[in-house]
């Protein structure tokens, strides 16, 4: 799963998701009898796409935070006593969101930035409402401009809370 998506571009998997999905869902509904065409929602493939790539990124963050845990924290809750889901809950996961918010932080931005691919879709969203603004005033600078401030916007919002986060941990 993760090399396969973290292999392959953003907007492919979107697109892939977007045109696939209507088709995989067709053929599963033809299984059972019905053969007329099944509309996908946009925002739904989207957003399913969007979480899928950035899942994919995400488990590698944690896969490397984990095995950046001591191997003794581990014999030592098993010495202990603590059933698998208490060593996991009480003594790894804390360890481990300390070591991967930093990084998550950064699959988040990405992750924050990818959503104007969406707009391939046809889905209506900050990079594509920037579009229809700017070719119907025939201003592209100020609405494109506008666009990058509230991306640069909500990327400061969110490092903020983030770094409250990584403080916390």
């Amino acid at each position: 799963y993760t090399t396969v998506i973290r292999g392959v571009p953003e907007l492919l998997v979107i697109y892939l998701f977007f045109f696939g999905g209507s088709g995989a869902i067709m053929y599963v509904a033809s299984i059972f009898g019905y053969y007329e065409y099944i509309e996908i929602n946009a925002f739904i493939t989207g957003s399913m796409a969007i979480g899928i790539i950035s899942g994919a990124y995400s488990t590698e963050v944690f896969r490397g935070a984990i095995q950046s845990i001591d191997k003794g924290q581990f014999e030592a809750a098993k010495v202990l006593g603590i059933n698998k889901f208490g060593q996991f809950y009480k003594i790894i996961l804390p360890q481990m969101l300390r070591l991967a918010i930093p990084n998550l932080s950064n699959v988040w931005q990405i992750t924050l930035k990818d959503t104007s691919l969406i707009s391939v879709t046809g889905l209506v969203e900050i990079m594509r409402q920037s579009y229809i603004a700017a070719g119907s005033t025939r201003e592209p600078l100020f609405f494109y401009s506008f666009a990058a401030v509230l991306y640069l916007l909500l990327t400061y919002v969110s490092m903020k809370l983030i770094n409250k986060l990584e403080v916390r941990y």
